[in-house]
C-alpha cells in the first residue's frame, strides 16, 4: 500500500493514538510533472480533483501551493481551490498588476492551547515558467514576502510553521 491510502491509514493510526494531530502538506501533490501532456490533461486533472477530495476527507488543515500544482494552469488550481474546503496557502504567488496574493498567504489555527500560524510559500524554480501572460501572475522571491508575514504574525502566534516547496 502506498500513496494516498498509506497516508490516510497513517493519519487514522496517529489520530487513534494521539489527540491534536495537525495534518499539513507543502504542495506538489496534484501532478508528478511540471508540464502536462495535452493528450493526458483530462485524465490528470480528474485525478488531481480526486486527490483534493481525499485530502479534504483526511482533514488536512492547510496545503501549500507548489510549482508542480500549477501544471494544469493557474485557472485550474484556482477553480479547484474554490471547490475545496481546504485552505491553500501561498504568500508569494501574486497578481503581477496589483501584487495581491491569489491564495491565502497564511492561516491561523488553535491546537492544544497554542496559536499556530501556517505560512505558505511557492518555490519559484521552474514555476514562473508555468505562468502565462494571461494569468497575470508572478512568484515573488521569498526574501520579499516572508519577513513581512513573520512581522505580521509573530505577535499573534505561539508558533510559526512554514509550508514551502
Amino acid at each position: 500500500m502506498g500513496g494516498l491510502p498509506k497516508k490516510a491509514q497513517q493519519l487514522v493510526e496517529l489520530r487513534e493514538k494521539k489527540s491534536g494531530v495537525l495534518a499539513l502538506d507543502s504542495g506538489a501533490l496534484l501532478f508528478k510533472e511540471e508540464k502536462i501532456p495535452p493528450d493526458q490533461a483530462q485524465r490528470l486533472t480528474t485525478t488531481a480533483q480526486g486527490i483534493v477530495s481525499a485530502y479534504s476527507k483526511m482533514s488536512f488543515a492547510a496545503l501549500g501551493v507548489a510549482g508542480r500544482d500549477l501544471a494544469a494552469g493557474l485557472p485550474f488550481l484556482l477553480a479547484l481551490q474554490q471547490k475545496s474546503a481546504l485552505p491553500w496557502l501561498s504568500a508569494n504567488l501574486v497578481s503581477r498588476t496589483f501584487g495581491k496574493p491569489y491564495f491565502k498567504p497564511h492561516t491561523l489555527l488553535t491546537m492544544a492551547g497554542m496559536n499556530l500560524a501556517v505560512i505558505g510559500l511557492t518555490g519559484s524554480q521552474g514555476a514562473n515558467d508555468l505562468l502565462t501572460e494571461k494569468d497575470n501572475a508572478v512568484i515573488l522571491p521569498w526574501e520579499e514576502v516572508l519577513p513581512k508575514e513573520i512581522s505580521l504574525l509573530k505577535e499573534r502566534a505561539d508558533m510559526l510553521i512554514l509550508l514551502s516547496s
